[in-house]
């Protein structure tokens, strides 16, 4: 990937779902810090750590699953769902939008 930045064929090199663990370990031999590193980030999925430290190192968090991801494996019909979350309708009515809107 770095050759491939280095020979003007791409503009950045992106990471995805790697852990702050597996992050450190990318770090100590790349020569060129990731500009990004997509993860699942949404309300019940927040990763905290993970977005502090990819911002000390000033990589990027590109969520991807930003509405949850209910129809994912090991999912339980229990499990609360961020589009049905009482907070985030009652925002996007407050604002007139919808719960896939809020922001």
């Amino acid at each position: 990937m770095e050759d491939v930045l280095g020979k003007g064929l791409t503009r950045a090199i992106g990471i995805s779902n790697l852990t702050i663990t597996k992050t450190e370990s990318l770090l100590k031999t790349a020569k060129i810090v990731p500009a990004v590193n997509q993860v699942e980030c949404h309300p019940y999925f927040q990763q905290k750590k993970l977005r502090e430290y990819c911002d000390t190192k000033g990589i990027l968090i590109e969520a991807y699953a930003p509405l949850g991801s209910p129809a994912r494996r090991g999912v339980e019909a229990t499990d609360p769902v961020v589009m049905d979350d009482p907070t985030i309708k009652e925002i996007a009515s407050k604002k007139g939008a919808t719960p896939a809107q809020v922001r």
